[in-house]
């Protein structure tokens, strides 16, 4: 018989924020444990309002929330809690406090308040001396709402994926993040598992694991895999600049936290400032920003070379509208005595303020190809954020488009197409197998169309 953890709680869920399928599972639970769902925001009788766990964190989302549902009542007899707390009480079966889990109505929402956490609107200067190739930068918005339903499964799948990187487990690593990727791509919100046996890199432990997380909404594994050990190992792993082997002798060395390694850590420099900017460098960055942070970019490079051409690639190519980090690629159409310039963009950048850390490559330099390290807009409340710039000559940017603006899946698979071609491509050339002859690709359309494929464009290259 079936614990009736809820019989005491009526509950009232905001759908902000939650995928339809998501709610009918909460709903589906309450009831099968005893609990009742109102529907009627204004109902005396409630005593939890469930909202989803984001919202809990800007009084300006909870505030138009519940202007959203119509909540008229003045009374404080129930609890705004976040959807998290539901979840745990289903996976221990038992009812918990709400402690932990409330957002804090003692915090009026005033519109003083709710304007401070507010998301600001940013406001992008147009040079119109920037030549940006962005032609084929699409804003694939619309897409990733269409998508919307099927991110609670790529969550639970991608956190067994992090989780297995953190144990260094390559193999099931990359078999979960080639298993997401499909997900990703799939045009449709997975209503039947069945839907899903004909994608590729979908194996039948991974629908498994898919039918427990539609079932549930969530993945047991994941608890297992996320032991005291998985947790730490993952912590160190997104230092910059420490690989699984480091980040093993870290935690063999008895070392814990973040402030045991920088106690006895022996760090190199870069992982110093990964270490130091560690929570900043873990924020996605927003779309808009990264717009600003290319045209700062662009602006100086064009300053020192008008004559470059300016690429962003990465995530933002691929059209997200939040990125890990900034990839700028530079090329020159002189193909002579070009790694000299990105030093003097990189001095440049320094000078203004914008460039606050180096991890790959400084001004100091007489040539470098490829600068790494970490930015900031001078504007208030402005976060470090990390960038990578990369100069190339006209001859190879085809090659070097389609390599920085990835998806890294996407690349793995072209080069191992290219290979059961008999060629070779890397991030500089496609050349032919066995002569070693390099092949004219002036455009990333004749390299797809030298290994056979059709072209894909930016925003839809995730997986081949």
């Amino acid at each position: 018989m079936d614990q009736k953890i809820f019989s005491d709680c009526r509950l009232f869920i905001i759908p902000n924020g939650l995928l339809k399928k998501r709610i009918e599972l909460f709903e589906k639970q309450i009831l099968k444990y005893g609990g009742n769902i109102i529907s009627d925001i204004n109902d005396s009788s409630i005593t939890h309002i469930i909202i989803e766990d984001n919202y809990l964190l800007n009084p300006y989302r909870v505030k138009n929330a519940l202007n959203s549902v119509k909540l008229l009542r003045e009374d404080t007899n129930y609890v705004i809690v976040g959807t998290l707390w539901l979840s745990k009480c289903l996976k221990e079966k038992k009812l918990l406090s709400t402690e932990e889990f409330l957002f804090n109505k003692k915090r009026k929402l005033t519109n003083e308040l709710c304007e401070k956490f507010d998301e600001p609107q940013v406001k992008i200067k147009i040079i119109k001396v920037h030549k940006i190739e962005n032609e084929n930068i699409k804003d694939t918005h619309n897409k990733s709402e269409e998508n919307k339903s099927n991110q609670i499964i790529i969550n639970e799948l991608q956190k067994l994926a992090d989780g297995y990187r953190a144990r260094n487990d390559k193999w099931r690593n990359f078999a979960y993040i080639k298993a997401i990727a499909s997900l990703k791509s799939y045009p449709k919100c997975i209503n039947n598992i069945n839907e899903l046996k004909s994608l590729p890199n979908i194996t039948p432990k991974i629908i498994d694991k898919i039918s427990e997380i539609m079932e549930d909404g969530y993945l047991s594994k994941v608890q297992d895999i996320y032991d005291e050990k998985t947790k730490t190992l993952e912590m160190f792993s997104k230092i910059w600049g420490a690989g699984p082997v480091t980040v093993q002798l870290w935690y063999q060395k008895g070392l814990r936290t973040l402030d045991d390694l920088n106690e006895k850590g022996n760090l190199t420099f870069q992982q110093k400032i990964g270490l130091k900017y560690y929570n900043e460098i873990q924020e996605l960055i927003p779309r808009s920003e990264v717009k600003e942070i290319i045209d700062m970019v662009s602006k100086t490079a064009l300053e020192v070379k008008p004559s470059l051409r300016i690429m962003p690639c990465g995530s933002y190519r691929r059209g997200k509208q939040t990125c890990g980090d900034i990839d700028i690629l530079l090329i020159a159409k002189d193909s002579n005595n070009y790694d000299s310039i990105l030093p003097k963009i990189i001095h440049k950048l320094k000078l203004d303020g914008f460039l606050i850390e180096d991890l790959v490559g400084t001004a100091n330099s007489s040539s470098c190809f490829k600068y790494f390290g970490l930015c900031k807009l001078n504007r208030e409340n402005s976060k470090v954020r990390r960038l990578d710039i990369f100069i190339v000559s006209e001859e190879t940017s085809a090659c070097s488009i389609l390599h920085y603006t990835g998806s890294a899946l996407f690349n793995r698979a072209m080069r191992l197409h290219a290979s059961k071609m008999n060629m070779h491509l890397s991030d500089t050339t496609l050349m032919l197998l066995p002569q070693n002859k390099v092949l004219s690709t002036p455009t990333e359309e004749a390299i797809f169309e030298y290994l056979g494929l059709k072209f894909r464009p930016a925003e839809d290259r995730e997986i081949l």
